[in-house]
């Protein structure tokens, strides 16, 4: 149960959740039109919604060609100090998962794209200059890629 702060702290921002949303669907915008030329060069795929779907905006995620390639590019982001994480770990490999729960298959389009998912920032509060530092980050992580 939730305290009587956080109730009220809570119901505050489901009073609000409108604004909020959409002011977290702008972000989220402004990261899918900065970076749309890369997927367009298949760099990656950019985690998106069915065009029937409405979304919240609660994560920007992209999809990379491989692990590897997920890590190099989160630690180049790092070094730029913008902290970018992975998503998830797939239920059934979770530790929960492995003991109570049982798969009729090998899991490997999940296991595969949970290992090549990559979020970016993304909070109420981020400002266009920070996403444009994040996509700038990017964009030139896949320049000096192509070069190489």
């Amino acid at each position: 149960l939730l305290s009587e702060v956080q109730s009220a702290f809570l119901y505050s921002q489901l009073q609000e959740s409108k604004d909020l949303i959409s002011e977290r669907r702008l972000s989220w915008s402004s990261y899918l039109k900065k970076l749309n030329d890369l997927e367009k060069k298949e760099s990656f795929i950019i985690l998106s919604m069915s065009y029937k779907c409405e979304h919240n905006a609660h994560i920007f995620g992209i999809i990379l060609n491989s692990r590897e390639e997920r890590e190099s590019l989160q630690k180049h982001l790092r070094t730029k100090n913008i902290h970018a994480y992975t998503h998830y770990v797939p239920l059934h490999s979770s530790k929960a998962g492995k003991r109570f729960s049982k798969t009729s298959s090998s899991m490997s389009i999940t296991n595969d794209l949970s290992e090549r998912l990559l979020r970016l920032p993304l909070y109420q509060s981020i400002s266009e200059a920070e996403i444009s530092e994040v996509t700038d980050s990017i964009v030139d992580y896949f320049k000096k890629a192509s070069s190489n």
